[in-house]
This record gives C-alpha cells, sequence and structure tokens, in this order.
C-alpha cells in the first residue's frame, strides 16, 4: 500500500558525462524547491572530489539527507550500485537520475497526487524525453511509450496493463518510481552483470503486471537508452546481441 506522505521519495544520482551534465542535475535539485520538499534522501554515486566537497556545500541546508558514497562505480553494472543503495533508502519510493537528467514543471508534485489516487500500485512511470533529440521533434524525443491507441483513449494517463501494453515496458529505474518494498539488496545480483537491471524490472512486471503512466510528469533524460537507435553505445557491440540472448533473454 503506497504512502502518501509528501516526503516519500529516495533518489540515487549516478555521476556520468561532463561538468555540464553534473552541474544541471546539481542546479535542478538545488533550485526546485517542489522536487526537494518531497526527496527524504540523495545518495550519489561517482562523484569526484571536487563535487563531492561541492555537492555538501551547496547542499548543506537542503531539507534532504545527502549520502555520498565512496562505492567504485561502472555504470555497465547498475546492479551493484542499486544493491549498494537498497541499504540506504528510506522513501517510499525509489528513483534515480544520471548527470543531467531531470524532471519536467513539478513533477513530483504531479507523482504524489498519482500516488494518492492510486495507493495500491506499486510502479509509477513518468514520460520519457531524450532531451539531445528534442530539437528534431517532441515525438521523435519521446521513448518507452505506450500504443498510439492507448494513449489516445488515455490522454492523461492511467494504468498500463502489461498484457495488453507490454511494448512500454519500463526495464530501468530512471524516470521509474517503484515502492522500496519492492528494491532490496536481495533482487540484485552480487556480480557485475550489465543485464541485471533489466532483469530486475522483468521480474518485478512480472509480478505485479500493471503499473501508472504518469503522462502529466515528465523525465528528461541525457543517457542514451536502448530506444536510442544511434547513441546507445552497447547497440554497436558484439556481446550486446550474444551474451544478452544467451544469458538473459533464452532463459526467459
Amino acid at each position: 500500500m503506497a504512502d502518501t506522505n509528501s516526503k516519500n521519495i529516495s533518489v540515487i544520482w549516478v555521476f556520468e558525462g561532463g561538468n555540464k551534465n553534473h552541474t544541471a542535475t546539481f542546479e535542478y535539485l538545488k533550485n526546485d524547491p517542489s522536487a526537494a520538499a518531497r526527496i527524504c534522501e540523495l545518495i550519489v554515486y561517482g562523484a569526484g572530489e571536487k563535487w563531492k566537497t561541492k555537492l555538501k556545500e551547496g547542499f548543506a541546508n537542503a531539507p534532504f539527507k545527502l549520502i555520498i558514497s565512496d562505492l567504485e562505480t561502472d555504470i555497465r553494472y547498475m546492479n551493484l550500485i542499486y544493491k549498494d543503495a537498497a541499504d540506504l533508502v528510506s522513501g517510499q519510493f525509489v528513483t534515480m537520475l544520471y548527470s543531467g537528467d531531470t524532471w519536467t514543471g513539478s513533477a513530483l508534485e504531479v507523482l504524489e497526487k498519482e500516488v494518492s489516487e492510486n495507493p495500491d500500485k506499486s510502479i509509477f512511470v513518468f514520460e520519457k524525453y531524450l532531451t539531445y533529440m528534442q530539437d528534431n521533434s517532441d515525438k521523435e524525443s519521446l521513448f518507452g511509450l505506450p500504443s498510439e491507441k492507448w494513449l489516445e483513449e488515455n490522454k492523461n494517463g492511467g494504468i498500463i496493463d502489461l498484457n495488453k501494453e507490454f511494448q512500454c515496458h519500463p526495464f530501468y529505474l530512471g524516470g521509474a518510481f517503484i515502492e522500496k518494498s519492492c528494491f532490496n539488496a536481495r533482487a540484485f545480483s552480487e556480480n557485475g552483470d550489465k543485464d541485471d537491471e533489466r532483469r530486475f524490472f522483468l521480474e518485478l512486471c512480472m509480478d505485479k503486471m500493471e503499473f501508472v503512466y504518469v503522462k502529466k510528469a515528465g523525465y528528461n533524460s541525457t543517457f542514451p537508452y536502448e530506444g536510442d537507435r544511434i547513441y546507445n553505445s552497447r547497440i554497436y557491440e558484439k556481446d550486446y546481441y550474444f551474451e544478452a540472448l544467451k544469458d538473459f533473454l533464452i532463459p526467459y
């Protein structure tokens, strides 16, 4: 059962990219009181020493708790980051941001309303945008979408039945908010595994078989996920096809 307490979100921030990206997320979290008021802790991975100091100074008076991890990180193995973070989160919901990522407008306020209206749901997913594609068109920049028919029938978002709308299945924590009860260290492999995050979401969604698609809130991503056929570097790696097929997809 979801808690409607406003200060109920644990955010995992993974440093990736350059200073421009780090600064974008830093400034967003520092200057958006609506988001900050709903975050109970910000858990940071991969920050260098200069940024650790900047974060401590910049968030000294923040309304949330700042946790800076010294865990050595490799974004190819997000499961190891999540396994570590699972013992640190205290919010009712957990999500993540890469450096450069933000949410649109009063997204967490919108989420709060959605949670209150769907207290029995464990997964909430924002509309997702690839920010570096927005110069082309909003349609091109959107990813992880339900079908056009579903969107036409649910203009304000709603509950996705994964028996019918499986193509928008969430495979990543970016843009998704999941209940803490689903996010525990035992759910993730102890070994570096490129596909463990996808396995986690596959098993979670097989268990729940539905999630709330929050169309009135957006997740602006600077990270090239698999929906990006150009900038996602994994699609150019041979093991992306062979290892994922042999070790991840076939067993299911």
